[in-house]
């Protein structure tokens, strides 16, 4: 056996484990970038539902403060005379 050819041999495994390393971390950084995706794209619909929630939730105490309004405005009387309240 030549020299050359067995040099060739003891390269050929190194530098094929060198490839697999790579084509694994290449791999693996593919895997992350679409798990990352997957995260934000659904972080961002929970932020959206959130922000609609609080919405609602900011209509609903507009809404009772009006009916509210409502109720003191007209329990109170309009000639200025105290009603008896509860003893």
């Amino acid at each position: 056996m030549d020299f050359t050819e067995q040099r060739r041999k003891e390269r050929k495994f190194p530098i094929l484990l060198a490839f697999v390393t790579q084509a694994a971390v290449d791999q693996m950084d593919e895997v992350v970038a679409l798990f990352d995706q997957a995260v934000s794209a659904r972080e961002s619909r929970a932020k959206s539902r959130t922000d609609e929630a609080l919405v609602e939730r900011a209509k609903k105490g507009e809404a009772r403060q009006l009916v509210m309004d409502v109720i003191l405005c007209s329990s109170t009387p309009a000639s200025g005379v105290d009603l008896p309240g509860p003893a």
